[in-house]
């Protein structure tokens, strides 16, 4: 969409220091994220920075676990993770989730009556929580990458960088390997219509519509596409909150500079030009750990999920 252009660097104290003071207004930022962050953003994206000239683990055995270096040993690991996503129900905290505990079903059955919800919006922007709920709600398996990632043993590694190098792999865990045949948990969703949640940035009009087309030669007869609205500037917050807690890093100029406000700017346009192609869409704002409406379309006979959260007008905003 309109960013990705410029990604500022952050290989100084000084330059990640300007970061929290200036362009996320965060004066206090060690009281409001943690008194080492600038060490941890430091050290997390010098370890990025550190593995960029290579492949990441779906080519490079250079950066694959020892008892998971050759590529037979890493088909059947991908096929032992595909295996418990499909198998096992999802864990009470995404972070529980590893290789041997968890998977990506709804705790209420699986439901094959082929729904689907596309949920997008920035790192952060509360994608999980919702997911989760929907998950629940209709019966629907999570077509997840992070759920690959957690269950790839080199999501773990030191200096921060796992879940960056593990990103290629986790994705085609989940969506495919192109001319192989590799059962892929999509895949096995798609041949049973289950019903299915798949959060994902959405800073892309035409990967959502070719998501959306995917869906529909399945024979899923409802889709439904929402957006989680939330600034950048929140979203980095949320996002370097989460990587002081748990140590996962999203690099911070991802957000701000290559994403930006590319999910909001989908999703309107999709509504401009597209809305006749899905069954619902709706907006959604993330205020104070919850969600409030910003704007949803529904058919007569489908409801939308935006549609179950206090409405917020915002016309008089409008220009």
């Amino acid at each position: 969409m309109l960013m990705g252009l410029f990604r500022r660097p952050l290989n100084t104290s000084y330059l990640v220091e300007r970061l929290l003071t200036n362009a996320l207004n965060l004066p206090d930022y060690q009281t409001d994220i943690g008194p080492e962050i600038v060490r941890r953003i430091l050290a997390a994206e010098r370890g990025i920075a550190r593995y960029e000239d290579y492949e990441q683990t779906l080519d490079s055995d250079r950066l694959r676990a020892r008892k998971f270096k050759t590529e037979k040993q890493r088909v059947a690991l991908r096929n032992q993770i595909v295996h418990e996503l499909v198998t096992y129900p999802k864990p009470a905290d995404d972070e529980e989730m590893q290789l041997g505990v968890g998977g990506a079903l709804p705790h209420t059955g699986v439901v094959s009556s082929g729904e689907a919800f596309l949920i997008i919006g920035l790192p952060a922007a509360g994608k999980s929580t919702l997911s989760n709920k929907l998950s629940e709600d209709f019966g629907a398996v999570v077509l997840d990458s992070d759920y690959a990632k957690r269950k790839l043993p080199e999501f773990r590694r030191a200096n921060y960088c796992g879940a960056s190098i593990v990103n290629k792999e986790s994705s085609r865990i989940i969506w495919g390997f192109p001319g192989t045949d590799f059962q892929d948990l999509s895949a096995i969703c798609f041949q049973n219509r289950y019903n299915i949640v798949s959060p994902r940035i959405g800073n892309a009009p035409k990967q959502v519509l070719a998501t959306l087309r995917l869906l529909r030669a399945a024979g899923y007869q409802r889709v439904h596409l929402v957006l989680i609205s939330i600034g950048k500037g929140e979203a980095t917050i949320r996002a370097l909150k989460r990587f002081y807690q748990t140590g996962r890093y999203v690099p911070t100029s991802l957000i701000l500079d290559e994403f930006g406000n590319d999910p909001s700017y989908c999703y309107y346009y999709l509504r401009s030009k597209f809305a006749d192609a899905f069954d619902s869409l709706g907006a959604l704002i993330a205020v104070n750990g919850g969600y409030q409406c910003l704007d949803y379309i529904e058919r007569p006979d489908v409801r939308s999920p935006a549609a179950d959260y206090k409405f917020i007008d915002i016309t008089h905003l409008l220009p």
